[in-house]
């Protein structure tokens, strides 16, 4: 038993990855919780002059921050989480939708720029990078089916967690929410993790993530499912290739 624990558990990671978006979940909770309780926390819709440095800050703070300090601390390894520039000519097409997407809402006010810089910035980098760009890819390589859904987990309960506070919703309530919450984060997650090794990159769903909550009516999701279709048929085995392993084999 002694033998099992230490290698099936501690060796591939599960029980550091369930600590540490546990401590991510709880991170976002006390943030909101304090931010709600000292009315500090500035809704979307009313973001002003006056309100735009304590916005920034609470969303910095609040979700940003534990990414920024896992990516300095693992600064050496950004490839191992896929940070990096694979699939340019994607990812220059995907960002030219999401600047499109910015022009077609015709908002050019304050609360208009912000709410592009939160969904690209604020929302879809940090979520991608924490849950499947670190989580994800720190417990891949043992059992792609457990990463898959542990940190489409993680994923989904972070969810329920501003909702809550905002509603002021006790335990049990709060319990259920981040419940309903599970069965969307672990499919919606797969999705985000067969973009991200499909294109090599955590950009490609970062910039999905980012056009499908900023989008406009249904451009979103057909943006998401061509992109998904392209690649699964981009990095498809060539017949060519097939033949080739056949005659090694």
């Amino acid at each position: 038993m002694k033998h099992w624990f230490s290698t099936k558990i501690i060796n591939n990671n599960y029980v550091s990855s369930c600590i540490l978006g546990t401590g991510i979940i709880l991170w976002l909770y006390i943030t909101c919780y304090i931010a709600a309780k000292s009315n500090l926390f500035v809704s979307i819709d009313n973001i002003t002059k006056s309100t735009l440095t304590n916005r920034i800050l609470f969303d910095f703070f609040t979700i940003t921050l534990l990414a920024f300090i896992i990516i300095i601390f693992n600064r050496k390894k950004r490839k191992s989480y896929r940070l990096c520039i694979e699939s340019k000519y994607e990812i220059l097409i995907l960002s030219g939708i999401m600047i499109l997407l910015f022009f077609l809402h015709k908002d050019y006010s304050i609360e208009g720029f912000y709410l592009f810089v939160f969904y690209l910035f604020f929302v879809a980098f940090t979520e991608e990078f924490i849950f499947r760009g670190y989580l994800y890819n720190r417990m891949c390589k043992d059992s792609r089916i457990t990463a898959i859904i542990i940190s489409g987990f993680f994923f989904g309960i972070g969810h329920a967690v501003l909702p809550s506070v905002m509603t002021n919703a006790d335990v049990f309530q709060l319990l259920l929410a981040m419940a309903s919450e599970v069965c969307g984060g672990v499919i919606i997650g797969w999705y985000f993790i067969v973009l991200q090794e499909r294109s090599k990159t955590i950009w490609i769903p970062v910039l999905i993530h980012a056009i499908l909550d900023y989008t406009v009516g249904i451009i979103g999701v057909l943006v998401a499912v061509v992109t998904l279709i392209y690649f699964l048929d981009k990095t498809k085995p060539k017949s060519s290739d097939v033949e080739y392993n056949k005659l090694m084999n």
